[in-house]
């Protein structure tokens, strides 16, 4: 009976996922008069040319290379910088070692809406505001939570390779190039991995720091204002629909792809 009540319970829970997908998919290939006046009736006529037709009107392949852009340099770079602080911090002890920590941890409480106002400062007086490269620098931080899972993970890494690696001559870089980061590669692929897909949903920080630059998000929402408001795009709901399914199809991809490494990090 336990069985059957928590089946049902997921079996409702599985839909409530899976009926928006398939509400936008069969809306999206609909006439926006179709949209308007029989929500839930079969269309006069299937219009699977508005898919083409966001491509062409909304520069979507534009958007598309924005966000990879950052998608694959923010997160590729902030494990770079993460995992060289914690490995420094676990495997060499120094004054200032605990400072960092704390200094390196502390930044989880500190509310991005607290400092959000001086850090849009700081890259308008350097003069990176409204570039990748501005917007990957400040993204890719070592510190945080990512910070605290590294420092966990090179904590369990037995010291003896990196000794052994010493003696027969490795230097500090190929011992931890080549030694160490193998061994904790796996939880570096699922934090990367992650991070590619918050970076890729992100709207309120690529909208501030990259303004000429437009991300797939900050897109979206621009087409999302323009079919609620007057204006050319006014009721053009099949048409936002076929942008939302054409920009997750490849996060679908990805987590088809690698969904057994990220529920087993998740």
């Amino acid at each position: 009976v336990v069985l059957g009540v928590l089946c049902a319970i997921f079996f409702v829970y599985a839909f409530t996922l899976i009926f928006p997908l398939g509400w936008i998919t069969y809306n999206s290939v609909r006439t926006p008069i179709d949209f308007a006046t029989n929500l839930w009736g079969k269309p006069s006529e299937w219009v699977f040319s508005n898919y083409a037709d966001v491509l062409k009107e909304f520069d979507l392949f534009t958007m598309f290379f924005n966000s990879l852009i950052i998608c694959v340099a923010v997160p590729t770079l902030s494990i770079f910088v993460t995992a060289c602080l914690a490995y420094a911090l676990t495997k060499f002890n120094f004054k200032a070692n605990k400072v960092i920590y704390v200094i390196a941890i502390s930044n989880m409480f500190i509310p991005i809406a607290g400092s959000l106002a001086s850090l849009y400062k700081l890259m308008s007086d350097i003069n990176l505001i409204d570039t990748h490269l501005g917007f990957i620098l400040m993204s890719a931080s070592g510190v945080g939570f990512n910070f605290l899972l590294l420092h966990a993970t090179f904590k369990n890494v037995s010291p003896t390779y990196a000794e052994a690696a010493s003696i027969d001559g490795a230097g500090m870089w190929r011992t931890y190039l080549q030694i160490v980061m193998p061994q904790v590669m796996p939880v570096c692929t699922s934090i990367w991995l992650l991070s590619f897909i918050g970076v890729w949903n992100s709207y309120e920080t690529p909208y501030l720091f990259l303004r000429s630059y437009e991300t797939i998000a900050v897109g979206v929402k621009r087409i999302s204002d323009g079919v609620s408001k007057a204006g050319a795009l006014s009721g053009q709901y099949p048409k936002l629909f076929c942008a939302i399914l054409i920009t997750t199809l490849p996060m679908v991809i990805l987590f088809l792809a690698f969904q057994k490494k990220i529920m087993e990090f998740s």
